[in-house]
């Protein structure tokens, strides 16, 4: 692929992030809250000075976010949780599509749900989980790169979620199971045909507590040995998948003098 370097230039982005929020206790347990928010990135220094043949000096603009969000948060003796809607829009977005051409303009929207769960089932036995649900759409039609609005967004799965159940057996010691859930994706941002069908990870950890001064720690990563792809894509006709780390054992120890 053709890049060629402009000459030099001086170049100034100037933009403003705003946040305005909102929290009203309903009672001693229970809140409700909201947001809403402004953000940016400029641009990278390699999408600036490192262009393709078909871009042009200063088309590049700085990539902008508006975001509203809209929760309830509360608090008992055995139960913590919080619920999130949101809703966001992101103008100037830069990417690259299927054929590996820049695309300095596009405009995505992007709306879901999170959830947040810590429950004490017993003095010893507790339950943490947190969910996301996301929709992330084109909002914007890109022709020469195939991308119509209403498309889902590639690498952008709807679902994930991650679950830890923790046990104290004693007060010295620690073990921990966590479920990790990577839901399906699209591959592609032209027809959303080609997918991923995301994968579900287990971790095992632990940790002993032998005085006050040392302390022996140990974690499995993908305890069932999953094959899964850490990243996955699908560029001039064919699939890549980068893969994921298979099973492995850490063992440490932390002292404190």
């Amino acid at each position: 692929m053709l890049i060629f370097t402009p000459t030099d230039s001086d170049d100034r982005f100037n933009n403003t992030s705003t946040k305005i929020g909102i929290n009203y206790r309903l009672n001693k347990d229970t809140a409700l809250f909201g947001a809403w928010s402004q953000g940016f990135r400029a641009p990278q220094t390699t999408d600036l000075y490192r262009l393709q043949k078909q871009q042009v000096v200063g088309e590049i603009d700085s990539e902008e976010i508006n975001s509203t969000e809209v929760g309830v948060r509360g608090v008992s003796d055995k139960l913590q949780y919080e619920v999130v809607i949101y809703r966001m829009t992101k103008n100037n977005f830069f990417f690259r599509d299927a054929q590996g051409l820049n695309v300095t303009d596009s405009e995505t929207s992007h709306q879901g749900l999170e959830l947040g769960i810590n429950y004490d089932i017993s003095h010893n036995l507790s339950l943490a989980v947190n969910y996301s649900y996301g929709l992330h759409e084109y909002e914007s039609d890109r022709l020469n790169s195939g991308v119509i609005k209403g498309n889902e967004i590639d690498t952008a799965p709807k679902h994930l979620a991650n679950t830890r159940l923790s046990w104290l057996p004693t007060t010295d010691t620690k073990l921990e199971l966590e479920w990790l859930h990577m839901g399906d994706y699209y591959l592609d941002p032209v027809t959303n045909e080609h997918e991923y069908a995301g994968h579900n990870l287990w971790q095992l950890r632990g940790s002993l507590q032998l005085n006050s001064q040392v302390k022996l720690f140990a974690r499995v990563e993908n305890l069932t040995d999953e094959k899964y792809a850490s990243r996955a894509d699908y560029a001039f006709d064919s699939y890549r998948f980068f893969g994921g780390q298979p099973r492995a054992l850490h063992l440490g120890m932390s002292v404190n003098f």
